[in-house]
């Protein structure tokens, strides 16, 4: 089996016309609801949401496991087994549902009523609101089997549409809230929770009618339920692991430093998941392919298309990246209308630590698509939970809150170390050809592109939006540059240059049809 790179072109194409629509709405939608709840609910909203997202590691770790599997069972053309797999893990959700709202309900609201910084005349909507986030967390995990079933039957299209329907929905609902005379915070979270049903119903639809093996059969066997249990064990660790960091760090700063600190993370997670949907469109692309090759035993080829990934994904990462991080008080106030200093560190400190984490997915793909991920996700996991305790530690000493994302940045980097040993061990690559043809470029592109746009910075004069427009043009032609003719090599370049030529062969058909 080769690289199908039509493919990975047409769908990374449709990926990013649904993200350039979710963003633009998404960031639309954040202003509007920061100024329909207020900043301190909009604090709690997250906070509270957060909650049941902490719970989410069950979701991404079964998501996980059901992408690499139905995605092999394509591979190897076994639609049979694609419609057992389908059923099987349907049923698998269904007990993970029951499993989370038993545990959820009462830690949740332990910490919502004891141990949380809520004010007392927010805490009945709080409430509220976590009990439609548990119901729409139910409806979500139910959701994940038919989008999986999209994302291995590679109908990005699909996926595409449907988003931006959610989106638009979502923006909707921010719409009504300003009309709406009752509690606006408590009443949020029961539209997000009709909107989930919505979107559910119309995946489930989609995929019975146009999907082979997607309709539900009573499927049992204890083997291959012991085998998904066995990948999703271990990489459910590793989603305990991210939602910990995630919502256990957003718990410390609700504790140290009140609603108001939340606001603040809730921010810079925002600007986070809208960088993360750029390079997760683009692995949504690519992984299918990784794991479909490692069914077909071509690993050059994986390997191939991993570092590929790997270094174009740093550049895409890095030119969205720099921009944002020399201009930030400009552009959030842009955004939002008003800023502040805690905003703009916890915006710029959050933009590094995706530019660290941006050399990780490839790797993880591939030790995914060989399912031996014990090893992996041990080692990892145990790393980066030290962030934890530590934070815990510097807060209480009375450190500031940026802390946190000084410790997270330190741990991941240390964290990488073993990512690169169980790569050698378990796949038999070389740590130094990953280090030249990956790292070394990703840095001297890095190092070399910030310093056009850092010098146009300091030479204008004032910081007025022209001024703001001036450092980021010159940021993206500066990395732009970079990449192309230090980063890259001449086969990488003709690459580059044939995608761009089959994007605009697919717009003319577009056009033409």
């Amino acid at each position: 089996m080769k690289i199908d790179r039509q493919r990975i072109v047409r769908n990374t194409g449709m990926l990013y016309i649904r993200l350039l629509v979710t963003i633009v709405v998404g960031l639309f939608t954040v202003r509007l609801l920061l100024q329909a709840l207020g900043t301190e609910d909009y604090g709690i909203f997250n906070l509270v949401a957060g909650l049941i997202t902490l719970f989410s590691f069950v979701t991404s770790s079964m998501n996980a496991a059901t992408n690499r599997y139905l995605a092999y069972a394509l591979g190897k053309g076994d639609h049979i087994r694609f419609n057992q797999l389908f059923s099987l893990t349907f049923i698998v959700y269904a007990i993970a549902v029951l499993g989370v709202t038993v545990i959820a309900i009462p830690v949740g609201w332990w910490l919502l009523n004891y141990q949380l910084t809520i004010p007392a005349n927010r805490l009945d909507a709080a409430n509220w609101v976590f009990f439609y986030s548990i119901c729409t967390f139910a409806i979500r995990i139910f959701t994940i089997p038919y989008i999986c079933a999209i994302n291995s039957h590679e109908r990005m299209g699909v996926y595409a549409w449907m988003s931006i329907f959610e989106s638009i929905l979502r923006l909707f609902a921010i719409v009504v809230l300003w009309y709406i005379p009752f509690d606006k915070l408590s009443i949020y979270g029961l539209i997000i929770f009709f909107q989930e049903l919505l979107i559910f119903f119309m995946f489930r639809i989609y995929c019975i009618h146009k999907l082979e093996g997607c309709r539900f059969i009573f499927y049992w066997d204890k083997t291959t339920v012991k085998e998904l249990f066995s990948f999703t064990g271990w990489n459910f660790l590793g989603s305990l692991t991210a939602m910990l960091r995630t919502q256990g760090i957003n718990i410390l700063l609700n504790i140290f430093f009140g609603p108001i600190a939340n606001a603040a993370k809730a921010i810079s997670d925002r600007i986070n998941s809208v960088i993360q949907s750029f390079i997760a469109n683009y692995y949504a692309a690519i992984t299918p392919q990784i794991t479909k090759l490692y069914a077909s035993n071509e690993k050059e080829q994986m390997k191939l298309l991993a570092y590929k990934s790997s270094k174009f994904s740093f550049f895409l990462m890095w030119v969205m990246s720099l921009p944002l991080i020399l201009e930030t008080p400009s552009l959030i106030k842009l955004w939002l209308g008003t800023t502040s200093p805690l905003w703009n560190s916890f915006t710029r400190l959050t933009l590094l630590f995706l530019v660290l984490l941006i050399f990780e997915p490839p790797i993880t793909k591939m030790i995914m698509a060989m399912g031996q991920i014990r090893n992996y996700q041990s080692w990892v996991a145990i790393i980066t939970l030290l962030s934890l305790p530590i934070c815990y530690i510097l807060f209480s000493m009375g450190y500031s809150p940026e802390t946190c994302f000084y410790v997270l940045i330190i741990v991941y980097i240390i964290a990488f170390i073993p990512r690169l040993l169980i790569m050698k061990r378990d796949l038999g690559f070389s740590i130094m050809e990953y280090l030249v043809q990956v790292i070394r470029p990703s840095l001297l592109v890095g190092f070399i592109s910030i310093w056009p746009p850092i010098i146009i910075q300091y030479l204008l004069p004032d910081d007025s939006f022209i001024n703001t427009i001036l450092v980021v043009i010159s940021a993206v032609f500066s990395i732009t540059f970079c990449a192309l003719f230090i980063g890259m090599n001449n086969t990488e370049r003709i690459y580059i240059k044939r995608t761009a030529l089959q994007y605009i062969n697919i717009i003319k058909h577009h056009k033409t049809s």
